[in-house]
């Protein structure tokens, strides 16, 4: 039986959203008579390009710089690999590129992968847009019930809703021996009450709001644990050392998160707004109890997760949600123990690919 062949169409490929979950995915398109290459459509082809090569996949370079070479370029690239499918990731330059390959007939796809919040005249002509790709026949996807919500009240279309998934069979909860090795890692005593995050200090992020509920608090044992890139400013660390809260905080840089979620006791993540974090469904899958802003995109997690604690949207009661997780946090421990299994059932590799297969 003849494969389906399907083509990804990404922006600069970095380790982060669909790029990771391809990554993860790359030896489970097999099993459904699936074969998948990548294009990078960014300026450079992306850091992350060399592990999704690694993985198995086909990975192609073409600027997207919105001239006509480049979608004749990416005309031809499509014919000659024949594929049957195309894949569009990317948000920018969407329109374009999908209209460019509309005559060819193939089934594309659009996965929507964040809460676009666009108003006035871009949100009007995104409006347009996507409601004539909708009549052309694109599948569009969203990957949460509240990134579906907002195409459809902000953009009035309907979308199919495929969930975000993580490599949950490595996002295990640890082992006592685990959890020691970990928090030894960080220098961090037995007595101390961790909170870590997982992710780049960008605006989105919110961090600075974590550092802002830590000056509030007056729990000796707490400590914060950072895991990503820091802002180029170093503002962060600057705010930390104002809020003199320095000596609490670990910035631990970009590295594999896992260590950091064995040593942690339990994960805050105060977003303005996300699409549906991968970074909190490996958490979650950790067995850590949780503190999320009620955003869009993380507000998600509630009708799957017991007993998750909220702040207000912009996480200014972080302070007060964080002494009510440690004032109970053996409890919220306990409530936690089945979040691996709940993140198994619903947001697993095999589901993730089983339902774009079913749409491919």
């Amino acid at each position: 039986m003849k494969k389906k062949r399907v083509l990804h169409i990404l922006n600069e490929l970095k380790a982060s959203g669909a790029e990771t979950m391809l990554y993860h995915a790359a030896s489970y398109w097999a099993d459904v008579g699936i074969e998948c290459d990548i294009l990078s459509t960014g300026e450079n082809i992306g850091s992350y390009a060399q592990e999704l090569k690694n993985a198995g996949y086909g990975v192609f370079h073409l600027h997207n710089n919105k001239r006509p070479d480049f979608f004749i370029k990416l005309r031809k690239l499509v014919c000659e690999g024949k594929y049957d499918v195309i894949h569009q990731h990317a948000e920018a330059g969407s329109y374009w590129t999908i209209l460019s390959l509309s005559l060819l007939s193939l089934k594309i796809v659009r996965t929507i992968h964040s809460n676009f919040i666009f108003d006035g005249i871009l949100r009007f002509k995104r409006k347009i847009q996507r409601q004539h790709l909708t009549l052309l026949g694109v599948q569009f996807v969203s990957i949460s019930n509240s990134v579906a919500k907002n195409e459809f009240k902000r953009f009035g279309i309907e979308t199919k809703l495929v969930y975000n998934w993580a490599a949950l069979d490595y996002f295990n909860p640890p082992t006592e021996q685990e959890r020691k090795n970990a928090r030894a890692t960080f220098g961090l005593n037995d007595s101390d009450i961790v909170m870590v995050s997982v992710g780049n200090c960008a605006y989105a992020k919110n961090h600075e709001a974590v550092l802002h509920a830590l000056a509030k608090l007056s729990v000796n044992q707490l400590k914060y644990l950072h895991v990503g890139h820091e802002a180029e400013d170093g503002k962060e660390k600057l705010l930390a050392e104002k809020l003199g809260v320095n000596s609490k905080v670990i910035f631990a840089g970009k590295q594999d998160p896992l260590a950091a979620l064995h040593a942690a006791d339990f994960y805050v993540m105060p977003s303005r707004y996300e699409g549906f974090s991968i970074a909190a469904l490996e958490a979650l899958s950790t067995n850590l109890p949780s503190i999320f802003s009620d955003c869009p995109g993380l507000s998600d997690f509630d009708s799957f997760f017991p007993d998750l604690l909220y702040t207000d949207a912009n996480a200014g009661n972080l302070h007060l949600v964080i002494s009510k997780l440690i004032h109970d946090r053996d409890l919220y421990k306990l409530r936690a123990a089945d979040y691996h299994t709940i993140a198994v059932e619903y947001f697993s590799i095999q589901k993730g690919v089983a339902s774009y297969s079913a749409l491919y």
